[in-house]
């Protein structure tokens, strides 16, 4: 049997490598190809293109990387017309990988779609290729079940892939010191270039406390420009930082969800070029940008978006934050909502045991 997975991005590929695991305990002979990266070929998988240098947001960046996107997309559909895989597994990552789904779709490859499109933020547009190009269709977040189905199309909910991996990360963290504040500038070169000297200056402000970072390896370049000589703690593993801090400030994206889950308070950032904040604005139907306040339905965690992440606005606020230790008991307890909400499912295994079900009776 041959799997092929397309991924765009570090979580997504953090979430198929934790599907490809659970899938050859059932199926140990399957044959796994992949548009991934680093993580899913240290788990055997043949890389047939690397997905790094399509990792980008907005319209200028977008552009940018347009021949590389071309490229990964030759290579992976002329892998579907000469191996002819079995399956296709899409993680997230909808421009790319919807033309991929009515590619394969066409030539009878069975597709699976791992983590949903997030319609419910940029609107429905998309439901027409899901319903058409794609035959199983499995969603990660509490809500998005019932939000799915009012749009006509059937989806199951798995529980969420980052329940599993934190509990299991936990167990490895060791014993240490503790951190005042940790720093999680993202997984992006171009936001950790944007964001970075914000959380920089605000962590100058704590200059009597112990700082830590938690870069991406392939941030950790930029990173280490950005940071210079500044006394700050590298952590290689960013849930050892995550559990060991007092404070997070986090660009938003994954990692404000595993924050949630380890139940440390934070703040999320994020600013991005002007004219793709206000496409985004235009288009984009939430109130919120972190995943932990989408979830709870209310601001449970602080967000400083585009003007309003600045290094003073910052301060301020963490000033007020610390000398009111309610405001971190009252944040832990939203946080652990959020935590309950997400259930406790194995998303791998719910995801296996479905597509057994749906494909093979």
């Amino acid at each position: 049997m041959r799997v092929l997975i397309s991924v765009g991005e570090t979580s997504g590929e953090l979430y198929a490598e934790r599907l490809v695991n659970t899938w050859r305990t059932v199926l140990p002979a399957t044959e796994f190809y992949a548009l991934g990266g680093e993580l899913l070929q240290k788990a055997g998988v043949s890389i047939l293109y690397p997905y790094a240098g399509m990792s980008v947001m907005g319209i200028v960046e977008v552009w940018k990387a347009r021949n590389t996107i071309v490229e990964a997309f030759n290579t992976i559909t002329s892998f579907i017309v000469s191996k002819r895989p079995d399956f296709l597994i899409l993680v997230d990552f909808p421009g790319f990988n919807l033309k991929l789904a009515r590619f394969a779709h066409g030539r009878g490859c069975k597709v699976i779609y791992y983590s949903l499109p997030q319609l419910w933020i940029w609107g429905d547009w998309r439901v027409k290729a899901l319903k058409q190009y794609v035959d199983l269709r499995l969603v990660i977040l509490p809500f998005e079940q019932q939000f799915y189905e009012r749009l006509g199309l059937k989806t199951y909910w798995v529980g969420h892939p980052l329940v599993e991996i934190v509990n299991d990360e936990l167990k490895h963290v060791a014993d240490g010191p503790e951190v005042f504040l940790g720093l999680l500038p993202g997984s992006r070169v171009q936001e950790v270039r944007s964001i970075l000297p914000i959380m920089l200056e605000v962590a100058c402000h704590f200059n009597d406390k112990k700082i830590g970072i938690a870069p991406t390896k392939n941030t950790l370049p930029v990173v280490k420009s950005l940071v210079n000589n500044l006394p700050i703690v590298y952590f290689e593993n960013p849930y050892t930082l995550m559990r060991k801090a007092k404070f997070l400030l986090v660009t938003s994206g994954t990692a404000t969800l595993e924050a949630a889950l380890i139940g440390t308070p934070m703040a999320i950032l994020y600013r991005t070029s002007y004219s793709f904040y206000w496409v985004a604005k235009l288009l984009t139907h939430v109130k919120y940008i972190g995943l932990p306040n989408i979830i709870a339905g209310h601001e449970i965690v602080p967000e400083f978006i585009q003007h309003h992440c600045n290094a003073d606005t910052i301060i301020q606020y963490l000033d007020e934050f610390f000398s009111h230790p309610e405001l971190e008991r009252k944040m832990r307890n939203e946080l652990n909502k959020v935590r309950t909400l997400l259930g406790d499912k194995i998303a791998s295994r719910e995801a296996i045991n479905l597509i057994k079900q749906h494909f093979y009776g």
